[in-house]
């Protein structure tokens, strides 16, 4: 495929998922590509509501990723280890995002962090 096939490809599809998950069987962390793996969620930006990334993202990819999804309801992401400490309620609140407000909440079970995120009114 050439690269304008394939941005079409990615534009039809994002306009019905509402759901994506990306995962890798391998240890794979968003650093390795880091420009590609933008380039490919902001095809899902319009639309997406649940969106499950099983690849080691450092913290700031977190925080631009609830900076573009308007649509996004929960997120799952994978933190770096040494990211971590940092991820908790009060650290979503000081997020320039919509979704510091008391409707939104975060889980987690050793690096796997769920965020439900409450809609705006």
């Amino acid at each position: 495929m050439n690269g304008t096939s394939d941005v079409f490809i990615c534009n039809q599809m994002s306009r019905k998922i509402r759901s994506l998950k990306l995962y890798s069987i391998y240890a794979v962390s968003w650093n390795s590509n880091r420009y590609e793996s933008y380039q490919v969620l902001r095809h899902f930006v319009a639309k997406c509501e649940h969106l499950s990334l099983n690849i080691q993202l450092p913290i700031e990819i977190v925080t631009f990723i609830l900076q573009i999804f308007r649509q996004l309801q929960s997120l799952h992401v994978l933190i770096k280890e040494n990211d971590c400490s940092n991820m908790n309620i009060e650290w979503l609140e000081q997020q320039t995002t919509r979704f510091n407000h008391p409707n939104s909440f975060i889980s987690h079970d050793n690096y796997n962090y769920y965020f439900w995120l409450g809609k705006h009114c």
